[in-house]
């Protein structure tokens, strides 16, 4: 008889998982209804989209789909005036998904399809404290615990692999006959769609799904009715235009899903005053309100007036700082009148304070704060090293940009420019022996750029050569078969030219030219010419040359050596040749 690992438990274990529903949404602290000295209440709505991910199931399953369903519900909330917010809510989660589960045996026998149609309707409760961002912004964090019961059915059949290998139900028994890499205890293969037995070996529809056994659209027995879940944390952004009004951008994590999601809120207009003191029945007068200031800031850059943004102002009053805006704006209300004092930072600029009083009437103060620029400044500090990862001793390092310097390696192949302004850097490197190697690097204000040089060593077998007007070149430049791709065989003797192009800095201008031989199409060979121009001259850029200093240009088949009647003479025809276009003259004397 087939016997099946997919037992109810494990699916029962899953559903309790899935029924891990977050607490509603709560009402944040309002500093404005605190102003006004009493309670509020609020009603609200809530939309959430809840995930199951598929390694939540992969204790207890080898293979799971992942879960997602949207959700919602309705709250009433109360805030108190110590700013502690108290929600009851009723919401309906739906837990509406079909997929293959496997459990942990072989595919066959343990694979099967279950779709469900749950849902789980539910009170809630939440407390919610809050911390205050900006006059209309809470971070709300704090927790919850839902109550509620889970309806609906759960529904499990066999499944078979597609010919996709998708997972499907199974019609009925052996419907289809798939079978798969499982055997049985007599070497036969087992079909997936396998037939129900009794317990006496006899065919029936289907198992019980509390069973082992075969099951056709059996219902699932070991489902909770009710649920009590406990939740932490409850996370929102709460963002509160009006007094009566707010709006909030939601998360949560239970035990084992999490979700995000939205929520309105609107005040009920039911408050109740703050408490009074009487004695002998006679009211006690109330203390009048204290007038509160704003502070109106702006921070500029000294001797420049220039506005700084993004900096971080502190206040001993505050309970976080504000970052200034493009224009160097800030502002803090509600301050108590009295002396206020300002810490200021920014990263590119001196660490600043400033001061000023909010007067006993309060209103608003303007105030004008000033940082000292920072020398925008980074460093560099790098090494030279050959192929094989070792230090080079001894060679010339020519740093050029906002700032210059020379500098020789000492014996770990070290160089360093440590004061330097940012921007845009090149370092060129030579080394006895070596070919030159040139790099670009970038320098940011507060920063170290890190260049690590490889200098490449010369093979001493000289194949560059400068004439009056050429730059001749003892070796053939390889390139692919009827391609522009250039063999590697030939990477040293590019490294060559290059070195020699930049040793030559008088050579002001070098055509690369590209010719073939005539053998194919004149049209491919023009083309293919020039492509083979155009990879030698982008190859000797990315080797340090100044791309200003270098043309390509393809003349095909019409400018040969030699005639195109032996196979040697066409091989001379296939070349690239480098001519000296323009050079610097020396000045002549007076």
């Amino acid at each position: 008889m087939r016997r099946s690992r997919l037992r109810g438990v494990q699916l029962s274990l899953a559903l309790l998982l899935l029924g891990t529903l977050p607490a509603a949404p709560v009402q944040a602290q309002n500093d404005e209804a605190r102003a006004f000295g009493g309670d509020q209440w609020f009603i609200g709505g809530y939309y959430r989209q809840t995930w199951i991910p598929g390694f939540v199931l992969a204790p207890f399953f080898e293979r799971a789909p992942v879960i997602s369903n949207p959700g919602g519900g309705v709250t009433i909330s109360h805030r108190s005036r110590s700013g502690v917010s108290a929600e009851l809510g009723f919401g309906y989660v739906p837990y509406r998904f079909s997929g293959a589960f496997t459990a942990d045996g072989n595919l066959v026998e343990d694979t099967e399809y279950v779709r469900s149609k749950l849902a789980f309707l539910h009170l809630t409760g939440s407390l919610l404290w809050p911390i205050e961002l900006h006059r209309m912004l809470d971070l709300e964090i704090g927790l919850g615990v839902d109550l509620g019961a889970l309806v609906g059915a759960v529904r499990r059949t066999e499944a078979y692999p597609d010919s996709n290998g998708k997972f499907r139900a199974c019609d009925r028994a052996l419907q289809p006959a798939t079978t798969g890499p499982d055997n049985d205890e007599t070497g036969a293969a087992i079909p997936y769609c396998n037939q129900a037995l009794d317990s006496h070996g006899n065919p029936i529809a289907s198992n019980a799904a509390s069973t082992f056994g075969a099951h056709y659209n059996a219902t699932e027995r070991h489902i909770p009715p009710i649920m009590l879940i406990p939740m932490l944390p409850h996370i929102a952004l709460r963002f509160a235009p009006h007094e009566r009004v707010a709006f909030k951008l939601e998360a949560a994590f239970g035990l084992a899903q999490f979700w995000l999601g939205f929520s309105v809120h609107v005040g009920l207009g039911l408050s109740r005053p703050a408490a009074t003191n009487t004695v002998d029945a006679l009211p006690v007068p109330m203390a009048a309100p204290i007038a509160t200031g704003r502070v109106l800031g702006k921070l500029m850059e000294k001797s420049t007036d220039r506005p700084i943004a993004q900096a971080s102002v502190k206040s001993e009053r505050s309970f976080s700082a504000i970052e200034t805006d493009a224009r160097g704006l800030f502002v803090f209300d509600k301050l108590e009148p009295g002396p206020v004092h300002f810490e200021i930072t920014q990263p590119d600029y001196e660490a600043g304070s400033c001061d000023t009083s909010i007067p006993s009437g309060g209103g608003d103060v303007f105030l004008h704060c000033f940082l000292a620029s920072r020398p925008r400044q980074g460093a560099i500090s790098g090494q030279v090293k050959d192929e094989q990862s070792k230090p080079v001793a001894g060679a010339r390092v020519e740093i050029t940009g906002p700032a210059n310097t020379l500098v020789v390696t000492e014996a770990e192949g070290l160089f360093a420019l440590p004061d330097a302004p940012e921007g845009a850097y090149r370092v060129r490197v030579e080394a006895a022996g070596f070919f030159i190697q040139l790099i670009e690097i970038e320098v940011r204000s507060q920063e170290t750029s890190l260049p690590q040089v490889i200098l490449i060593k010369k093979s001493g077998n000289e194949l560059v050569t400068r004439k009056a007007n050429q730059i001749a070149i003892k070796q053939e430049i390889a390139f692919e078969t009827n391609s522009a791709e250039i063999s590697s065989s030939s990477h040293e003797l590019l490294h060559e030219i290059a070195d020699l192009l930049l040793r030559s800095p008088d050579i002001e201008l070098v055509e690369i030219q590209g010719h073939t031989d005539d053998h194919g199409d004149r049209a491919r060979n023009q083309q293919l010419s020039e492509e083979r121009a155009a990879a030698v001259r982008a190859w000797l850029i990315t080797g340090g040359v100044d791309a200003a200093r270098l043309q390509a240009r393809g003349y095909g088949q019409e400018r040969p050596l030699r005639p195109n009647d032996t196979a040697a003479d066409r091989a001379k025809n296939r070349r690239v040749q480098f001519v000296v276009m323009k050079q610097a003259t020396a000045a002549s004397g007076p």
